[in-house]
């Protein structure tokens, strides 16, 4: 999963930008052995003061470049270079501002140290505080960026959750409602005398999906073999109803059933199509679904022969596919792809596009 974008300077806290300047006040006290031998006099607080409140001026452009600079994955080696090249850039501004600053108080206070009036000021300055680029600005905005990223990953953790409870509930709604269960039940009722076998299996097979869609897989994620499993037997409840008109096909290799997806993933697509494709669809009606590894991309795909698309194709994302497009953009931000559109013969295809990430053995363990 690509780590999420965090900007420190449109989200910082104003109590997180006052400890901050609090702790360049405290880095500001701090002075040479040698300066504090000499007693702490009006011209050595005065140019200790110059010095802070330029770091201050600074503050904001550097945290906005850092913004632009993250240090992940993929860029780490290259961000870490540029961040060297705003160090020597906030060198050179600060220096300015400093001797500046010190010249035109000069005036007023005589005596200022001399590295910051001298004739080496500038230079001084300059590599004075590009040297203390990394303890006065870049730890208090790493560790602003730790703050901040955790935050939103929490945040994430917590709107998965969400998202995973609604489609838990959204799931049993449909599967509970009270025309499917006095269907999926009647035709039960129908084989107890004719065929009492297939009648058991039929409920053994109710009460799995049942406690399958309950489980939802731990931390909101599963195998993509215990939701095939899952999805196998929904579908053999909805064969019960549809009878001879409805025909599952199902191309998904066993080398990616391994893969770890978000749980419930696929359902909502099947109860999608079977509701507003084939339902309205005169005569029979075919669904196809199927699962590929393209590198280290899985794509999955649900592609019905329905009545298609209506003229507002967002009509037919009710709160199943709904769910389905918030729940992968909270479970991958900026890497995924989500389609739902017509299908090359007719009817309408679902495409799901997220990293291939294979499931641990312990997780499948623990089915």
């Amino acid at each position: 999963m690509i780590a999420p974008q965090v900007r420190v300077v449109p989200t910082a806290t104003r109590g997180e930008w006052v400890a901050v300047v609090l702790y360049l006040l405290m880095l500001a006290t701090v002075e040479p052995a040698d300066q504090l031998q000499q007693g702490v006099t009006t011209p050595l607080v005065v140019g200790q003061a110059i010095r802070f409140l330029c770091w201050i001026a600074v503050l904001p452009a550097t945290f906005a470049a850092l913004d632009r600079l993250p240090l992940a994955r993929g860029v780490l080696l290259r961000n870490l270079s540029l961040t060297i090249g705003v160090a020597a850039m906030v060198g050179v501004v600060r220096g300015l501002l400093a001797t500046t600053l010190a010249h035109l108080v000069g005036y007023v206070v005589p005596g200022l140290p001399a590295d910051l009036v001298g004739p080496d000021a500038l230079t001084n300055e300059i590599s004075r505080a590009a040297g203390q680029f990394l303890m006065f600005l870049f730890v208090p905005y790493f560790l602003l960026y730790r703050m901040h990223l955790r935050r939103m990953q929490q945040r994430q953790v917590a709107e998965t959750e969400v998202s995973l409870s609604r489609a838990q509930l959204h799931a049993l709604s449909v599967e509970l409602q009270p025309h499917f269960l006095f269907n999926t039940l009647n035709a039960i009722a129908a084989l107890v005398r004719a065929d009492p076998r297939t009648a058991e299996s039929m409920l053994v097979k109710l009460s799995d999906l049942l406690r399958l869609t309950l489980d939802g897989g731990a931390g909101g994620e599963s195998s993509l073999g215990d939701e095939m499993e899952r999805l196998e037997l929904y579908v053999t409840l909805q064969q019960m109803r549809f009878g001879p008109r409805l025909t599952v096909t199902t191309a998904v290799p066993e080398d990616i059933r391994g893969a770890r997806v978000p749980g419930m993933l696929l359902q909502p697509l099947v109860e999608n199509a079977l509701t507003h494709g084939i339902g309205p669809k005169a005569g029979p009606g075919a669904i196809t679904i199927t699962g590929t590894r393209n590198g280290d991309r899985l794509v999955l795909s649900v592609l019905d022969d329905g009545v298609g698309l209506p003229a507002d194709a967002r009509s037919r994302e009710r709160i199943g596919v709904g769910n389905t497009r918030a729940r992968l953009a909270a479970l991958f931000p900026r890497d995924h792809r989500f389609e739902l559109g017509p299908g090359e013969s007719g009817g309408v295809r679902a495409t799901i596009d997220i990293p291939f990430r294979q499931a641990s053995q312990r997780a499948r363990a623990d089915r």
